[in-house]
């Protein structure tokens, strides 16, 4: 039979509504007891304190009436959602995966909540690389049930020795620390993440890697040149080695390294490819792309010492004629932008549930460079971004051309509005968040937040 919509979300309504004035009682009571022993006499603040000392206690009476009508609320959705289409299984994981599916299927949704997001590096640090946030997931869907808090971010081992695991160069790792929690059943619910995450610095230095956090491609710091002129495991498209395209001799991001340099002519769009998911060859990576998930692309570029007047240098990755993800895996530097010291581009996009049989990175012009004019090209890097926890912000750490070391730091600020109160509340009593489910949302939802009322 079909769902009955209204019926169903106002009877969770119902619930959520209930949870909240257990909260409100819990919060009420607390603010009252503390006025009365500012109000009250000598002997009567004595015995009101008495009782505030036991506050934690009273309250967590209301966390067990939350747990119970959060019981009622999972047992009401199971019942439904089995009458509905028979469940794989009698949960709740069951249930909010089949209500979600349906939700999108009937085209019925919820109150939307607006996100953001801020970076903001540490004043002191020693490495001067970036960290790359999303707010959409692998499936184009906004990430609403973020918590709403800082998180901070830490070098917790570096490149340095004596490092307690030292690691390589453009491989420094984050602790990420999110705000506390606090049980959903409880008062002070929803607090913060309580999320502790370990991140790995992304470069070009790493290679074919199928970690979240480490680069798919491969030689994407272009500093080996096997073949004179032409880096290794890229595959030159369009342009001429030592004609126009050559190694930059210690030019590359980090010290010491070589780096890909392109010479101008007004015409030539120089291209290099590579194909990913191909062990060996040349311009090939045994890394690859996962299908529904988000990845991180990043590309440093200068110009060779004296400023072009045109020409844009672009990373993207195709499936051997289209962009991906509607245009949007690419990034691109232009002319006006660069300098003697390298600019960077970043950028974020969504694989396909269903990945193309191609698939390629692709560095080129999509404008050609001024004639007589040098552009460097180093660390081009594709990564699949890591979330800080269930259905939590998609981050990668991007490395600079200073190593980053033990104690520099990072905040990342993530700002919730809440108006989604009924995700918000359902989270709360059928824990969507850790179940990995967001409901289908929209700013003129076909079941507003009324339901609570």
């Amino acid at each position: 039979m079909a769902i009955n919509y209204g019926d169903l979300f106002d009877t969770l309504g119902a619930l959520v509504k209930t949870a909240d004035d257990v909260r409100t009682w819990q919060s009420d009571m607390a603010t009252r007891l503390r006025e009365h022993v500012t109000e009250a006499g000598t002997g009567e603040a004595e015995a009101v304190s008495s009782l505030l000392g036991q506050l934690a206690t009273v309250q967590g009476y209301g966390d067990t009436v939350t747990g119970l009508v959060a019981a009622a609320a999972q047992s009401h959705l199971i019942a439904v959602m089995d009458a509905e289409q028979p469940l794989p299984s009698l949960t709740i994981d069951a249930a909010v995966a089949a209500l979600r599916d349906h939700m999108t299927d009937d085209s019925e949704t919820i109150e939307r909540s607006t996100v953001s997001s801020s970076v903001t590096m540490g004043s002191g640090n020693t490495g001067d690389g970036t960290v790359v946030v999303s707010l959409v997931d692998g499936e184009g869907a906004d990430l609403e049930m973020v918590f709403g808090e800082t998180v901070s971010l830490e070098i917790t081992n570096d490149a340095q020795l004596g490092s307690t695991s030292q690691q390589s160069v453009g491989s420094e790792v984050w602790t990420a620390r999110g705000e506390a929690s606090a049980d959903r059943a409880g008062v002070n619910w929803p607090a913060g993440s309580g999320a502790v995450k370990t991140l790995a610095t992304s470069s070009g230095l790493q290679e074919e890697s199928g970690t979240a956090g480490l680069n798919v491609l491969n030689g994407g710091a272009f500093r080996d040149f096997t073949t004179t002129d032409t880096p290794d495991h890229w595959t030159v498209a369009t342009g001429t080695p030592s004609t126009n395209i050559y190694s930059q001799s210690s030019g590359g991001l980090l010290s010491g390294d070589d780096a890909l340099r392109f010479r101008g002519d007004s015409a030539t769009l120089h291209k290099l490819t590579q194909t990913l998911n191909t062990s060996g060859g040349v311009g090939a990576s045994a890394g690859d792309l996962k299908p529904s998930t988000r990845y991180a692309l990043a590309l440093y570029a200068k110009h060779g010492g004296v400023s072009p007047s045109a020409g844009t240098v672009r990373l993207s990755i195709d499936d051997g004629s289209s962009i991906l993800d509607s245009g949007n895996a690419a990034v691109s530097i232009a002319f006006g932008t660069l300098g003697s010291s390298y600019a960077l581009a970043t950028g974020t996009f969504r694989t396909p549930a269903a990945l193309p049989a191609t698939r390629r990175a692709v560095v080129e012009f999509t404008t050609a460079l001024s004639s007589g004019h040098d552009l460097v090209v180093s660390h081009a890097i594709l990564v699949e971004m890591t979330p800080l926890y269930d259905r939590g912000p998609l981050v990668a750490v991007i490395n600079g051309p200073t190593p980053f070391v033990r104690g520099d730091t990072a905040e990342l600020e993530i700002t919730q509005n809440g108006q989604g109160l009924l995700q918000q509340g359902l989270d709360r009593l059928l824990g969507l968040r850790v179940r990995g489910v967001q409901l289908p949302t929209d700013a003129s939802p076909t079941r507003a937040d009324t339901v609570i009322d």
